[in-house]
């Protein structure tokens, strides 16, 4: 057998004694090393040995090993050849990599434009189920005349309180010998007030009613109840905007709307009469649409 190294070695052995022999290769013809196979003993050469064991005669065998010193034992190990590093292929994994780079870096531009684009989207698809969730809520009013009457009634009301704000025509303010500003009729915020009563006096009678008819003729009352409510609180917003921006109304209107605010409580964070699923949509419609400090535990 051809030999680089001019080490061949022949051996006839028994065949228990084979073992010596793979031991003897690789330890005494490979120079030997901390492994029994001797693959570690330099990293500058290839290990590369093969066997052939060929029955000769009984009781025999010939046993014809190969030893091959190689120089390349590093390109081996590294699964290269020598045209992997030549400078023509280097440059031509640098462009391969670079390549990649490019596409990674164009890949995460797409990705970041895609996560705007769905931020986006989503924020867009809430805004028109908040529009859609609220445009049916108010097609629900516009057919219960009673509750649409709240709009109405609140339009009175401001009329009479914007007429309070000047004195009548037959008021003589030398007779009565007292300035009209500083009389009871001045900035009167009665009927105001008086619609809110009347009406939140309404939302806990159709509420607290359960006593009578059947589960969805209380669950009718309770829609109407809210519904009721939410329009008082929505036209309550809107007081000081009708009404003006004076300190009176400021004053009254936060008592209307820590007694509406209290309502709200009562009705969404305790047993009042309400049903768990009930509480839970209108926690959602005043978060979404009324906010602080409505949406506010009490």
């Amino acid at each position: 057998m051809y030999c680089p190294s001019g080490r061949c070695l022949t051996l006839y052995i028994a065949p228990c004694d084979i073992s010596f022999v793979i031991i003897y290769y690789y330890y005494y013809l490979g120079g030997g090393g901390s492994s029994v196979f001797g693959m570690e003993r330099s990293s500058e050469f290839f290990l590369c040995a093969s066997l052939l064991v060929s029955h000769a005669s009984e009781g025999s065998f010939i046993v014809s090993s190969s030893l091959f010193l190689c120089d390349s034992v590093f390109l081996h190990m590294a699964g290269l050849t020598e045209e992997d590093i030549t400078e023509e292929a280097i440059h031509s994994e640098e462009a391969r990599l670079l390549n990649e780079t490019r596409k990674i870096t164009q890949l995460q531009a797409n990705i970041a434009a895609l996560q705007a684009e769905l931020k986006f989207a989503e924020e867009e698809r809430t805004r028109l189920a908040n529009s859609l969730r609220w445009r049916r809520m108010m097609a629900e009013v516009e057919k219960d005349e009673e509750i649409t009457g709240i709009t109405a009634a609140m339009t009175a009301a401001l009329n009479e309180f914007r007429a309070s704000l000047r004195p009548p025509e037959d008021y003589d303010e030398a007779r009565e010998n007292i300035p009209y500003v500083d009389t009871d009729d001045y900035a009167d915020f009665s009927p105001i007030e008086s619609l809110f009563d009347d009406r939140l006096a309404l939302v806990w009678e159709l509420v607290s009613g359960d006593g009578d008819g059947a589960a969805g003729e209380r669950a009718v009352r309770h829609r109407r109840a809210m519904l009721m409510l939410l329009v008082l609180t929505v036209n309550l917003g809107r007081l000081a905007e009708f009404a003006g921006a004076g300190a009176e109304v400021v004053e009254e209107t936060e008592e209307l709307k820590e007694n509406v605010t209290s309502v709200w409580q009562q009705l969404l964070y305790s047993d009042c009469g309400l049903t768990p699923p009930e509480k839970l949509e209108w926690k959602e419609v005043v978060q979404i649409f009324l906010g602080a400090p409505y949406d506010t535990p009490a």
